[in-house]
């Protein structure tokens, strides 16, 4: 009774075999464990020994554990890895089941630690064990809302590449024509919590033909097999065997990547490029459109606000000699002030022309009030399509910032005065709105 009292308290928790060769949890004083880790441990086995095999193997990868321990979680950490590398996890979910790979439960059921009822642990019990972690899955996935890939990072970050073939791509600096470098790779294993090991996608072929696994080769290879039935440079890297080996590529060819990485991602391909790429809104030189910079003439509806046009990287306008290299350049991806950006040459003039040819139509390089905020909300110029807004920016002037910036909070505006008729102390948030009736006045 007082070990059980000390167990639960945080000192430890093994485990011994019963004669079905089920494990059941005992006090372990042998280590201290975190009286977190403990109580964890014990509610996972409330629920089964699948159960808590499955978060042993899931979410307590680098906790210390007695040997007896550390023998279920490694079941559990091979179920994972397998789990993750099953091409149709998404749409099967609690469907799924994993086969129990012969080669590593006798690998397994050879390396059973000494704990009690070890000699009850042979390959068939590993096996039935196996299936019970198998279900306590489906029943886990069954109960969550959300998909497969937000379920796997709710259990730690590395279950989502875990068994997955990745495509990297990465700068290489050392040769200009080709700055580039592609090379696909497997995550064959845990290299920590929060790490995984990626070996070059050819160890596959050497590891798993000399382990006679070729049903896990092909599972593995399904995404790259997708890839290359959508996309034709994939499927060229897949028949001249490319894939398999480190690649130097041009610019154009990591664009075409780069651009593809959501069909790569759909087919169940990891990605991995550099930092400084944003799929959903790449670095890119835009046409800048510069509404109100100055005080117009007249105020009010009908005042005429000032515009200006220019090609800018991130608000900084390109020079002539940039802008000529820009225009007349073959675009996709560009070394440009010291990054890689994206340029489409043919969209870039189309647009500059477009926005030219409203400035001189407007006589004076000035805008109507109403036009000038069509442009800041977004409503489309005729001539203008949804692809090309990508492309385009528009933004308020000093002036006009100013002005719709006290529009929406009058308070820096500072107060103001209403006049000796009005005999009375206004409240703050009173004196916010007189300023707010004052500025409206005076934009008539």
């Amino acid at each position: 009774m007082g070990r059980q009292s000390k167990a639960q308290q945080g000192d430890g928790v093994g485990v011994e075999f019963l004669p079905s060769g089920m494990p059941v949890l005992r006090p372990d004083d042998a280590g201290q464990m975190p009286p977190r880790l403990v109580s964890a441990i014990r509610r996972s086995f409330e629920q089964g020994a699948g159960h808590g095999i499955l978060q042993l193997g899931a979410s307590m990868t680098d906790a210390p554990l007695p040997p007896g321990m550390e023998f279920l979680r490694e079941l559990g950490v091979e179920f994972m890895r397998r789990l993750c590398a099953v091409p149709d996890l998404p749409e099967m979910r609690h469907r799924v089941r994993v086969p129990a790979p012969d080669a590593v439960m006798d690998d397994l059921a050879r390396r059973v630690p000494p704990v009690s009822g070890a000699e009850y642990v042979g390959p068939d019990v590993l096996r039935t064990l196996w299936s019970l972690v198998n279900d306590a899955f489906a029943r886990e996935i069954s109960a969550f809302d959300g998909s497969v890939q937000e379920y796997l990072e709710g259990l730690g970050p590395v279950w989502t590449v875990l068994g997955k073939v990745c495509f990297h791509l990465a700068e290489n600096k050392g040769d200009r024509a080709f700055p580039f470098a592609f090379m696909a790779t497997y995550a064959s294993r845990l290299a920590g919590r929060d790490r995984v090991q990626h070996l070059p996608l050819g160890r596959a072929l050497e590891q798993y033909s000399g382990e006679g696994d070729r049903e896990r080769l092909l599972s593995l290879l399904v995404p790259v097999r997708r890839a290359a039935e959508q996309l034709d440079w994939v499927r060229q890297l897949v028949d001249t065997r490319a894939v398999f080996q480190p690649l130097a590529w041009s610019p154009a060819q990591a664009h075409t990547l780069l651009r593809d990485i959501p069909a790569l991602r759909s087919c169940g391909l990891v990605v991995r490029v550099p930092d400084w790429w944003n799929p959903a809104r790449p670095t890119r030189p835009r046409v800048t459109v510069n509404v109100g910079e100055r005080p117009p003439s007249k105020l009010g509806y009908a005042a005429m606000l000032d515009f200006s046009v220019r090609i800018a990287l991130d608000g900084e306008p390109l020079g002539e000699k940039e802008l000529r290299a820009l225009l007349h350049g073959e675009g996709g991806l560009v070394s440009l002030k010291g990054r890689w950006v994206e340029v489409d040459p043919e969209r870039l003039g189309q647009l500059l022309e477009h926005f030219s040819r409203v400035q001189e139509l407007s006589g004076d390089g000035e805008l109507g009030f109403a036009e000038g905020m069509r442009l800041l909300s977004g409503i489309q110029l005729g001539g203008i399509d949804e692809a090309a807004e990508q492309w385009t920016e528009v933004t308020a002037g000093q002036w006009l910032s100013r002005a719709l910036s006290g529009l929406r909070d009058p308070a820096p505006l500072g107060a103001v005065k209403p006049g000796k008729a009005l005999r009375a102390r206004l409240r703050p948030y009173q004196e916010q709105g007189v300023r707010w009736l004052v500025l409206l006045d005076e934009l008539g």
